[in-house]
């Protein structure tokens, strides 16, 4: 019963909003870029874009290349 339960609510849960495709090229190019996890995040007139860093290497390496 708990395994329909949960099915139901899945199917009527509104799926994720698909990224636009024009931020996901976006996206890829940073990532490839920067080498590491990027994500952009949308709102009414405002975003974000985040970068992933593992170390604090990472990070000067990545400095390094946004002040070139």
């Amino acid at each position: 019963d708990a395994e329909s339960l949960v099915k139901d609510i899945k199917k009527n849960t509104p799926s994720r909003v698909e990224k636009d495709p024009y931020i996901l090229d976006i996206e890829e190019n940073l990532i490839s870029k920067f080498g590491t996890k990027v994500k952009i995040t949308q709102g009414n007139n405002k975003g974000k874009v985040e970068i992933e860093y593992y170390s604090d290497d990472d990070l000067n390496r990545i400095l390094e290349i946004l002040m070139n």
